[in-house]
């Protein structure tokens, strides 16, 4: 809802600056670049194995620089403790019956996790998270009536707006 006003001083044609002045970013980036790659491909590799029945831990044992850690429960959202696993891994995870495994760079490497374990959730165990449900479910289901409503109303009902007798209210 503003302006803004600019004035131009001078127009600087674009260059490429000499490699003098970039070669030591050139040079990490290019760096971190193959060391992505590597890293990407040795979670292939890891993943591949752990697709062939191994488990993480001898998928990962010998290889410099990698650890399995076991994450313990968690749930889709993270919920009660954090989860060192990027979302598109916790989603796929989810997706799969035990044994699923997925992989997604982060930082400087790339997570894997793998499903060891679905607990069932004992609803009696937390009922403070199944009246947040509750409620949660029953607000969404509300507004899914109310626009689904709108939507056909609109379609059904053919409405007029005479603009000259709202400007004369005004």
């Amino acid at each position: 809802g503003g302006y803004l006003v600019v004035h131009v001083d001078e127009v600087v044609p674009a260059r490429v600056r000499p490699l003098a002045d970039v070669r030591d970013a050139v040079v990490q980036a290019w760096t971190e670049e193959r060391q992505a790659e590597a890293a990407d491909k040795a979670a292939d590799e890891v993943l591949a194995a752990v697709k062939g029945g191994k488990t993480l831990a001898e998928a990962v044992q010998g290889r410099a620089g990698v650890e399995a850690k076991p994450v313990g429960p968690f749930i889709r959202t993270g919920g009660r403790e954090a989860i060192p696993l990027p979302q598109t891994v916790v989603t796929a995870l989810f997706a799969g019956p035990v044994g699923t495994a997925a992989k997604e760079a982060i930082g400087e490497g790339v997570a894997i996790g793998v499903l060891a374990a679905i607990e069932p959730v004992d609803p009696a165990q937390d009922q403070a998270a199944v009246d947040t449900l509750r409620q949660t479910l029953e607000r969404d289901i509300a507004s899914d009536l109310g626009q689904e409503l709108s939507q056909d109303l609109r379609r059904r009902v053919t409405v007029e707006i005479d603009r000259a007798a709202i400007d004369r209210l005004l």
